[in-house]
């Protein structure tokens, strides 16, 4: 039986969605030109919409055999049978997880990935049942 869990999402990640397009933005204000002005916009319309993908698209989806993570353009598939070890951790590494309040999975060799489900316990007993 397929779960999917949603990333929970921190208030800073709220904040980051607002700050980007007007710190790109704001400047294109005083451009010298139109075509300035336009380059502007496209960079900033391009540098907001990855945050907002990210937002909208991160979901880790457990199956009987398998851990399927996907945010915004970026997947993984990592074997249930693989995980060694899920862990509570806040590093500020990047991962796919849009909130500090995360869990380390260690799999396969030396591999690890960082995750941030909103039903943290949901989703440590998806992956644990499959033992």
């Amino acid at each position: 039986m397929k779960r999917t869990f949603r990333s929970k999402v921190d208030s800073w990640y709220y904040l980051l969605l607002i700050i980007i397009p007007i710190t790109v933005l704001v400047p294109v204000i005083f451009a010298p030109s139109q075509t300035d002005q336009l380059v502007g916009i496209v960079i900033g319309l391009v540098a907001s919409a990855l945050p907002v993908w990210l937002l909208y698209s991160t979901i880790y989806e457990v199956d009987e055999k398998t851990l399927k993570i996907r945010s915004g353009p970026f997947r993984w598939k990592i074997q249930l049978a693989d995980i060694r070890k899920v862990e509570p951790s806040r590093p500020l590494l990047s991962s796919p997880a849009l909130s500090l309040d995360r869990l380390r999975i260690d799999y396969g060799t030396h591999r690890s990935i960082l995750v941030s489900p909103a039903d943290q316990d949901g989703f440590i007993h998806a992956i644990n049942a499959s033992d």
